[in-house]
């Protein structure tokens, strides 16, 4: 009997692919972007550490950063992408508060124990679900839920920066902290409006210098493209810090990463899961709930992520050996003392945009982290904030695919309806119950669709109505397929597949949609950039027969998304 389930020879991490055609210089891209990532996630990880630790725990900020180091690792060796990066993360916050708060104790390291061994678990269930195929879910995410989720976090990410660009969060209040567990915007944007009074010019003039150098740098004749622009930055951004600095002008003090989070110590007594602990920690029923929690919001988040960057780079990942990388990466940080991780989409499409060639990069961030916990922690201090908002503006703005939204918007009420909602959901609730959202909302718009048996057959391309065969071709080069029934976002794969499959051996295939009641966005989008694909390879799809809806709806995503030329109106 066949196994369906294990298939070793489909497990492969994608750092086994890496050094095919991997050339020596790319080494330097790896290295540029894995810095690059490193210096922009520190202040991240040390903020995800403070808000993923019981108050009074003494090592709040450096477990961030020593997460990020150890799942960065393992995600980018075992993952099934070339540019995943790891760390701590948002959505996470609410599940380890609440988690935290369940064990019936004031003893921090006993509270900890817990969470290190309730990530271990979500480690373990990732990886059974990597082996059991769990990628395939993806195709429940439609074309519209996705870009309405990459709409979201690039909207929720640049309100984030609001603060670092000048504006001054007033302190929590009990309302905004319980507000935290399930809207930090909500909640961000209550403290904003407080403190909108409160403006750090400094911060102002030091982010708007970086953002412009970012932009500006690239734009240089001959050599634009070349230069590091958002090291450069940075580091610029920092020398002028450190001259308002000098100048002791009250009202143009930087905030820096060291007067935010306060002096940065290296020295660490390493917490790690103790297995000692584990009697009392398993006996807590509710960790098992904790674990699947944080096992599915690792999931949605990463898998996201790993699709975003598939879509703007075209490079193909392995979602099942990425999901088993999540797992590997949380299981190790679990059992060394770290807090949960996922491939974060800032820091992943900034690696992308960084020049990142290989998982080398990943590694690389690593290191660098490590790097500077051990060597350089006591003098990151020094760098303003604002410096770190620039590389993250970029990405941000990258991220909400803001010129493929304003396409998406012409399309039909119904995948703009789905993009609206998951956006908002998104931006107000977070990445994972965006996800829920907008796949939600997805099967609703669709539940008509599933009752309609979907037909694929192959035909004579003879008794295609409407072709006719050009003189100079032989009808083996040409080859047709008849769709019979609605074709949309749950069954687009197989379509897809299928049409893969049979053009692998011809010149031209031939799409009979005679029999096709309606397609959606999802599948538009797929099939123009499948058309575009294969025009690159000197090969034709062509789509006969279509209703004006259908005709319509690939019109608008060949010459809006993958322009290549018009559908063929029949």
């Amino acid at each position: 009997m066949k196994n369906k389930f294990f298939r070793p020879q489909e497990l492969k991490p994608e750092l086994l692919n890496a050094f095919k055609g991997y050339k020596a210089k790319f080494i330097l891209n790896d290295l540029f972007a894995g810095l690059m990532v490193a210096l922009v996630a520190l202040p991240l990880n040390l903020a995800m550490g403070y808000r993923q630790t019981p108050e009074g725990f003494n090592y709040a900020l450096q477990i961030g950063l020593w997460t990020a180091i150890v799942g960065g690792v393992l995600l980018s060796i075992f993952g099934g992408t070339k540019f995943s990066v790891g760390g701590p993360t948002a959505p996470f916050i609410a599940i380890i508060v609440i988690l935290i708060g369940s064990f019936s104790t004031n003893d921090n390291f006993i509270a900890m124990q817990g969470v290190f061994f309730t990530v271990a678990l979500a480690g373990v269930i990732l990886i059974v679900a990597g082996l059991l195929k769990a990628g395939k879910l993806l195709k429940f995410i439609s074309y519209p839920a996705l870009i309405g989720i990459c709409l979201g976090i690039g909207v929720a990410l640049l309100f984030n920066l609001v603060s670092d660009l000048g504006l001054t969060l007033a302190p929590h209040t009990d309302l905004t902290r319980s507000m935290d567990t399930f809207s930090p915007f909500i909640s961000r944007l209550i403290r904003t409006g407080a403190g909108i009074t409160q403006f750090s010019v400094s911060s102002f003039i030091i982010g708007g210098f970086a953002v412009a150098l970012v932009y500006l740098l690239p734009k240089i004749p001959k050599v634009g493209k070349k230069l590091p622009s958002m090291i450069i930055a940075i580091a610029a951004a920092t020398g002028l810090s450190l001259l308002l600095r000098i100048a002791e002008t009250p009202h143009l003090q930087p905030i820096t990463i060291g007067s935010h989070f306060g002096e940065l110590d290296p020295a660490w007594n390493w917490h790690y899961l103790q297995w000692s602990q584990l009697r009392a920690i398993i006996a807590t029923p509710t960790i098992y709930l904790f674990a699947f929690a944080i096992a599915i919001v690792a999931m949605l988040e990463g898998m996201t992520s790993a699709t975003a960057v598939e879509n703007i780079s075209g490079i193909k990942f392995n979602k099942n050996q990425e999901i088993i990388g999540h797992g590997i990466a949380n299981l190790g940080s679990g059992i060394l003392g770290g807090l949960p991780i996922t491939a974060a989409m800032a820091r992943t499409n900034l690696n992308y945009e960084s020049g990142a060639k290989s998982n080398l990069a990943g590694i690389f961030q690593a290191i660098f982290l490590l790097l500077f916990y051990v060597l350089l922690l006591q003098f990151m201090g020094v760098i303003p904030l604002a410096a770190l908002t620039a590389p993250l503006v970029k990405v941000a703005i990258s991220t909400s695919f803001y010129p493929v939204v304003v396409k998406l918007l012409r399309f039909t009420k119904r995948d703009t309806s789905i993009l609206i909602v998951t956006g908002l959901v998104t931006i107000i609730f977070g990445v994972h119950f965006g996800v829920i959202a907008g796949v939600g909302l997805s099967f609703l718009v669709n539940i008509k669709s599933f009752k309609d048996k979907l037909v694929i057959t192959e035909t004579d391309v003879k008794e295609v109505p409407n072709f006719i065969c050009p003189e100079t071709e032989t009808e083996t080069t040409i080859k047709a397929l008849k769709i019979q029934g609605t074709v949309f976002f749950a069954n687009a794969h197989k379509v897809i597949k299928k049409i893969a499959a049979e053009i692998e051996n011809a010149d031209k295939l031939v799409l009979d949609l005679s029999a096709t009641n309606s397609v959606d966005a999802t599948v538009a989008e797929r099939l123009a950039k499948l058309t575009k694909a294969l025009t690159r390879n000197n090969k034709e799809l062509i789509l006969l027969n279509a209703n004006d809806r259908i005709d319509n709806l690939y019109s608008k995503a060949n010459n809006m998304l993958y322009p290549v030329k018009k559908a063929v109106k029949t």
